[in-house]
């Protein structure tokens, strides 16, 4: 995907931005290293939760982040 999902977060209200840093953070600690399949479901579920559009593209974007980073 390429994009830097942090920059596809500019057009949302902050209150949204903060939701989806958060969401990202969270489904980052519970999916790295997971294919970005698995990664993207994880981030889905937790936007879903927080009431954030997931169709969005900020969440593809990190999807794909999440799932190339290797596990640690």
């Amino acid at each position: 995907m390429g994009e830097d999902w942090r920059g596809l977060l500019a057009g949302l209200p902050l209150q949204e931005r903060l939701k989806a840093i958060a969401v990202y953070e969270l489904a980052r600690d519970r999916a790295v290293g997971q294919p970005p399949e698995v990664a993207a479901a994880m981030l889905r579920a937790a936007a879903a939760a927080e009431g954030l559009d997931t169709n969005h593209p900020w969440t593809a974007a990190a999807a794909a982040t999440i799932g190339a980073r290797p596990a640690r």
